[in-house]
């Protein structure tokens, strides 16, 4: 992305097509440990780079237009000043067409390449959903048979042995009882994107993507609906600081399910929100006593944690 970000300093067409290889070149590399959301979130932010670019070359066949024009003062008529005009609207739109040409090509080839690469299948409502923006909660249940081909079960059976490998020596406290996929259109394009921004902002190493990790956030019926339907909030920011803010502001999740426990009153059939949460240089970490694992993650911007899951249980 940066190569194109100097292609487009340089007004160059060529250089911006040997930049987007270099960075197609580069995205190929990473294929078998991105997710195909992270791919169109890089997508988005090279549509808005290509968009400057267009821009560019747009401004430059205008001023290439005037120099003619000034040349040919004094030496052709209007008819032939006419023409000149003409045929240099007409080279560059050609060139802007190509080169819109040669990026819808390339982009075809990284979404193809990461379709090749096996992610994991939509529901069928999954899709639509994410298109419109809009919030959709799949209700998933444990099941006897196992059939890989069924998405429903591959997200039933990574929040519950999350739940349950985290829990450690607790687990057999604990059943759970059923997990809602949750899928909203609109925070799932937020994250998408600010992932796209780490990795544009150099924020974040070339030689891996982005660090992603599994979190569990404890709080009331009432606030966790919230959440659903609007995302997070940041305490003393967005919102009244509800459970303290021993380390700052921003969203608290935990890679521990039981010290999640701990801000919820309920008792009976129990929630946890499980979420992805993107890891930044601004993301202060607190480790539990036995330092193995991330007690607290405190994320300062609220698109780092998108809520994917609600892990209903019992204990036992």
């Amino acid at each position: 992305w940066c190569g194109l970000v100097s292609c487009i300093q340089a007004s160059t067409a060529s250089v911006c097509e040997e930049a987007f290889k270099d960075a197609l070149r580069y995205a190929s590399g990473l294929y078998g440990s991105v997710s195909k959301e992270w791919v169109l979130g890089c997508l988005q932010n090279l549509h808005m780079l290509h968009s400057e670019a267009v821009k560019e070359l747009q401004n430059r066949g205008r001023s290439q237009s005037v120099i003619d024009k000034n040349n040919a003062q004094g030496a052709g008529t209007q008819q032939e000043l006419d023409q000149l005009r003409l045929q240099l609207e007409s080279r560059f739109a050609q060139d802007l067409e190509n080169e819109k040409q040669r990026m819808y090509n390339a982009s075809m080839q990284i979404l193809q390449h990461a379709e090749q690469k096996g992610n994991v299948a939509q529901l069928p409502e999954e899709k639509a959903a994410i298109n419109s923006g809009k919030l959709i909660r799949i209700k998933l249940w444990p099941t006897q048979t196992y059939n890989a081909r069924d998405p429903g079960q591959y997200h039933f059976r990574l929040a519950e042995s999350q739940f349950f490998r985290m829990m450690g020596n607790q687990a057999n406290l604990y059943k759970v009882q059923q997990v809602e996929y949750i899928v909203n259109g609109t925070l799932i394009r937020n994250y998408n994107s600010y992932r796209a921004q780490l990795m544009a902002q150099g924020r974040i190493g070339r030689s891996s993507p982005v660090e992603e990790r599994l979190a569990f956030h404890g709080t009331s019926q009432e606030v966790m609906e919230l959440i659903l339907k609007g995302g997070f909030k940041i305490g003393g920011q967005d919102v009244a600081v509800a459970s303290g803010a021993a380390y700052g502001y921003g969203v608290y999740t935990s890679e521990e399910p039981s010290f999640a426990l701990h801000y919820i009153k309920t008792t009976g059939l129990t929630s946890l929100l499980f979420c992805k949460v993107l890891m930044c240089p601004s993301t202060k970490k607190v480790m539990s006593p036995g330092g193995q694992a991330i007690q607290q993650i405190i994320s300062p911007n609220k698109n780092q944690v998108l809520p994917s899951y609600l892990v209903h249980f019992t204990r036992r």
